[in-house]
C-alpha cells in the first residue's frame, strides 16, 4: 500500500508541467551607491535582503521594496530605489541607489524683534540640530513650533520663511526668517 501511493506521488509531481515549477534564486551581490557618509555594512543593518539567500524572483522583488522602505525611513535619505538584475547565469544583483539628506551645518534666525533667539531655539525639536540630517518631517514640526511660539506671545500675524541655503559638502543651512 505505501509502496503504491509513494509511485502514484512520484508520477503526480514528475508529471506537471515546468510551468508549475518554482524557480529558486540566491542573491549574489547587494551593493549600494550613492552613500558617502554610511557604510556599506552600516546599511545592511536596515535591510532584511542577504546575500546567498534563497527566494523566488517574487519573493526578491517583495524584500528589495520592503528594504527600500526601511532605507527611507532611517530618515537619511531623500530618495531610494532598488534595481534588481540577473546576469546571464540569471543570479539576481541588488543596488540600492541612494541620495542622501543633507546634514545640517547650522541653524540661524533672522528678524527677530519681540523674541531672542534662545527662545526660540529652545522649542525645536530635540534632534533637529546642526550635525544632524535634515528631515523634512522635522523642519516642518520647527516650523509650526515657532509659530505657537509666537502666538503664544500675542503675536498672533507673524510670518516665518525658511530658506534653506547650500554649503559645502553636501550640508545645508536652515535660516528662520521671522517677519
Amino acid at each position: 500500500m505505501r509502496f503504491g501511493r509513494a509511485l502514484f506521488l512520484f508520477f503526480l509531481f514528475h508529471s506537471l508541467p515546468a510551468s508549475h515549477a518554482v524557480e529558486i534564486y540566491r542573491v549574489e551581490t547587494i551593493d549600494f551607491q550613492g552613500n558617502t557618509k554610511h557604510s556599506a555594512n552600516e546599511l545592511r543593518l536596515n535591510i532584511h535582503l542577504s546575500e546567498s539567500r534563497a527566494m523566488t524572483k517574487e519573493a526578491l522583488k517583495t524584500a528589495a521594496s520592503d528594504d527600500v522602505h526601511r532605507l527611507y525611513a532611517t530618515g537619511f535619505y531623500s530618495d531610494v530605489r532598488a534595481d534588481v538584475k540577473f546576469n546571464e547565469a540569471q543570479t539576481p544583483f541588488v543596488t540600492f541607489l541612494l541620495v542622501e539628506q543633507p546634514q545640517i551645518s547650522e541653524i540661524v534666525f533672522s528678524g527677530l524683534k519681540n523674541l531672542d533667539e534662545k527662545s526660540l531655539k529652545d522649542v525645536l525639536p530635540t534632534d533637529f540640530t546642526a550635525g544632524n540630517f535634515l528631515n523634512e518631517y522635522q523642519l516642518k514640526r520647527s516650523e509650526q513650533a515657532i509659530i505657537n511660539r509666537y502666538k503664544e506671545d500675542g503675536y498672533f500675524f507673524a510670518k516665518l520663511n525658511v530658506v534653506r541655503e547650500p554649503v559645502e559638502d553636501g550640508r545645508v543651512k536652515i535660516r528662520f526668517e521671522v517677519d
